[in-house]
């Protein structure tokens, strides 16, 4: 589904049923939680390949990751998951995933 507001157009990504996040303009934007989602073996945060594909063809370059239970903003291009992220796979191989680690991000706190 496909939203456009003041100019910017905005589209949801689903993947499996599962919201991923959505595309902003060219940002692939998603909300996570350091608890759940952070892969501490990578020490990083992941996207299925299917989520950057679809982003991609959508028109995202980059990644915004609001880190709710931290107060932070992650930011990175979308290539940089692919490029300089660690392959992971879960037990039954449905969703491949590239972890991005924390090093490769800017970072910055939110007020709140």
């Amino acid at each position: 589904m496909a939203f456009i507001l003041t100019g910017i157009r905005m589209t949801k990504i689903e993947v499996f049923g599962k919201d991923c996040g959505e595309v902003v303009g060219n940002v692939l934007m998603t909300v996570r939680n350091s608890r759940k989602h952070l892969f501490h073996r990578y020490n990083g945060y992941g996207l299925s390949l299917e989520t950057i594909k679809k982003a991609k063809q959508l028109g995202a370059v980059k990644v915004e990751i609001e880190v709710l239970n931290n107060n932070e903003l992650l930011k990175a291009n979308l290539d940089d998951f692919l490029n300089k992220g660690e392959d992971w796979t879960d037990l039954e191989g449905s969703d491949p995933q590239k972890i991005l680690p924390l090093k490769e991000f800017k970072i910055s706190r939110l007020n709140g």
